[in-house]
């Protein structure tokens, strides 16, 4: 049992996989990490992506918290720019009054890109709000913590129960707002997947240790790394996973939305023939890959270099079986 991992779920479509297909794939695997006993399942928030169609990811989380038991559910992250500081708090307090104890508020703003994209579409999904007021206004309306003064402290985000709210965590990808979400007491999540910045990282958690201030929901800093993995029972499994996950990494920055869905096992097996056995892997930093032993030992690693507090895993290997074994050999991995 690992209580230092979790999944986050883009909800990809495998070859040849129907979209409801997909969304029972998910439930079932939010139900195993549930069994071996990871510390969360979030789900991932992405738009006009044909190949993962975790475009509502409170949506899913109210779901997936329906089926399973104990594990937390979360979001890795609810995107400020498409919603209102008022309608995050409003949701995240539902969630937490259907399941108390059990719902997480991953928080975080699209890249400027991804911005762009929506505007240039004519598509205005949110807030113009700045960012950090964005995410103190959040905090504010999710706890009831708006000065007497303060208008919107007559602006009630209900269900009214402020002893246990959900606890807030912000993803990041670089150094600008660490200090800002660390003197405000909440989880930190850096996204390696997207940066592959293993120094950045180390640096954006170091950082935020240091200027931590303990608010009256979050006693401790945490520090949340999220990566990929890559691992299977099979060892001849390993590299035909990893080309497919490098060919997903590949486009995601600036060209998912041309990836229908993910590469096929077969296709997988065919290109990785060709690979040279000696090739670098030019997405190393962004994952961890090997048999069960060696994904073990190199998250141990990474914990003491980086002096993280736990790892969410992006669980984006092709084929619905070999997401659900990656999930049990994560559930058997021991952390410091």
């Amino acid at each position: 049992m690992s209580s230092k991992i979790g999944i986050l779920d883009m909800i990809p479509r495998d070859h040849s996989t129907s979209v409801q297909e997909s969304f029972i794939n998910s439930t079932r695997l939010a139900q195993t990490a549930d069994e071996v006993g990871l510390q969360r399942y979030w789900v991932s928030e992405h738009h006009s992506t044909p190949a993962v169609i975790s475009n509502s990811p409170l949506v899913m989380v109210a779901h997936l918290a329906a089926h399973t038991k104990r594990i937390k559910l979360g979001t890795g992250a609810v995107m400020m720019n498409n919603l209102s500081p008022f309608q995050i708090a409003e949701n995240f307090r539902v969630l937490h009054a259907l399941y108390p104890d059990r719902i997480e508020a991953g928080i975080g703003h699209s890249v400027e890109d991804e911005v762009n994209f929506q505007l240039d579409a004519g598509v205005i999904m949110g807030t113009d709000e700045d960012y950090r007021e964005g995410l103190k206004d959040t905090y504010r309306f999710m706890n009831g913590s708006f000065d007497e003064a303060d208008p919107r402290h007559k602006l009630q985000v209900l269900p009214l129960d402020f002893s246990a709210a959900p606890n807030l965590s912000v993803m990041v990808t670089g150094l600008n707002n660490v200090k800002f979400i660390a003197k405000n007491g909440w989880g930190m999540v850096y996204g390696l997947f997207i940066t592959g910045d293993i120094d950045q990282c180390r640096e954006a958690i170091r950082i935020y240790k240091a200027n931590f201030q303990a608010n009256g929901h979050r006693k401790k800093p945490e520090a949340t790394v999220a990566l990929y993995a890559v691992s299977a029972y099979q060892k001849a499994d390993i590299k035909p996973l990893n080309l497919a996950l490098n060919e997903w990494i590949k486009v995601f920055p600036d060209n998912k939305r041309n990836m229908l869905q993910l590469m096929s096992m077969d296709q997988a097996r065919d290109e990785s023939e060709l690979l040279d056995k000696d090739a670098e892997d030019p997405y190393e930093n962004y994952k961890v890959v090997g048999t069960p032993r060696k994904v073990q030992a190199t998250l141990r690693r990474m914990q003491r270099y980086l002096k993280c507090t736990d790892f969410l895993i992006i669980n984006q290997l092709s084929g619905f079986q070999n997401r659900r074994d990656l999930i049990k050999i994560l559930g058997d991995v021991s952390l410091l």
